[in-house]
């Protein structure tokens, strides 16, 4: 007698683990190159408050001490905190200036660079 060989029929989803593993793979890598230009973006903008709030200061100590030019004062110390002096406005004995840093990650995606404004100067009597 012969014996039957039983052949397993193959499951129709056979395979399908490796697809389905590739998309939440997919997804894992998305979202983290999202939450990368969203930190890039903050991190950032943080930069540039920093980098507008100190070179406000040097610019109105330079401008209430009689040291110098403000805003040349002012944009050494933008530039030292790695940005880039856009304006510096003088009024009295206030000092406003604007400021922007760019990070490769952001300017990459397109998001253009952080911005920011800062003012210093004496405090109003009031």
């Amino acid at each position: 007698m012969r014996r039957r060989r039983r052949r397993c029929r193959e499951a129709p989803d056979r395979g399908s683990g490796t697809v389905l593993l590739a998309g939440v793979i997919s997804v894992i890598l998305l979202v983290m190159a999202g939450g990368l230009v969203v930190v890039s973006a903050v991190h950032a903008s943080m930069r540039a408050r920093i980098a507008a709030d100190q070179g406000a200061l040097a610019g109105a100590t330079a401008l209430l001490s009689g040291g110098g030019d403000p805003c040349g004062s002012a944009d050494r110390m933008v530039t030292a905190n790695g940005a880039r002096l856009v304006s510096c406005l003088t009024a009295g004995d206030t000092v406003t200036i604007d400021v922007v840093v760019s990070s490769a990650v952001v300017t990459k995606w397109g998001l253009g660079a952080a911005h920011a404004r800062s003012r210093a100067g004496p405090e109003a009597a009031g």
